[in-house]
């Protein structure tokens, strides 16, 4: 035995050879061997199938939790991983009774060995719906991440335009309509989006400011400066 891990177990013995030796490896680095003499004539592909249950039933007793198969029959691993349908009336009772095993891992992946000791993965043995789910899943979750890309392209284009507005006490602004959009009975689409003109009383921290009208009486709040711009004179000052 190769470690004090190893256990080893012999059913009926019989002057036939035992089948390949099949290994399974924890992920926590721990390796259990064992070999097992089948009592009965079988093919290959049953004597895999009876040896990868017994190593995770053995491997469910010692407490193992994520679970690598290696094995030297590519048909057998690729129908644990379904990537090939089980439809052999021999093989299905055991397919079936090692699919059952499997779901018990929290982890499990299966890998063909044509050569021993060098591994080439088939693929994590997984539902075709669990399949599904993740890639969905992958696929959202890169969609959230280009939306984000693209808000940030958006945002940086914008404000590389956008000019700061700053006034000075003494000038004359125009101010938005607010709430934005507010049209007249009277002009309907034509409305004009900003009124007064207004002089800069105080100039407030964060682009804040107070103003009065031109008769001299004063805003008791302060305006935004995103919601004024430098007076010139329009049409709409004879309205007004």
């Amino acid at each position: 035995m190769s470690s004090p891990n190893e256990e080893e177990e012999e059913e009926d013995d019989n002057d036939e050879d035992a089948p390949p030796a099949t290994e399974v490896a924890v992920k926590q680095e721990a390796t259990y061997s064992f070999s097992i003499r089948l009592s009965s004539p079988c093919t290959n592909n049953v004597a895999e199938y009876e040896a990868i249950c017994k190593g995770m039933e053995l491997l469910l007793d010692a407490g193992a939790e994520a679970v690598e198969i290696f094995g030297d029959s590519k048909l057998v691993i690729s129908q644990l991983t379904e990537e090939y349908k089980c439809e052999s009336g021999s093989l299905f009772p055991l397919w079936m009774q090692c699919r059952e095993l499997m779901a018990q891992f929290r982890t499990l992946e299966g890998y063909f060995s044509s050569v021993w000791g060098q591994p080439s993965p088939i693929g994590s043995c997984m539902s075709p719906d669990e399949r599904r789910i993740e890639d969905a899943t992958e696929l959202r979750l890169w969609s959230l991440e280009k939306i984000k890309e693209n808000k940030a392209k958006v945002a940086r284009a914008y404000n590389k335009k956008l000019k700061p507005k700053e006034f000075q006490v003494g000038d004359l602004v125009w101010e938005a309509v607010l709430p934005l959009g507010t049209k007249d009975k009277m002009y309907g689409k034509w409305s004009p989006n900003w009124h007064s003109p207004y002089k800069v009383d105080q100039v407030l921290k964060g682009n804040a400011y107070m103003l009065e009208q031109l008769d001299g009486r004063k805003f008791s709040v302060a305006v935004n400066g995103q919601h004024l711009k430098k007076y010139f004179p329009s049409m709409w000052d004879d309205e007004q």
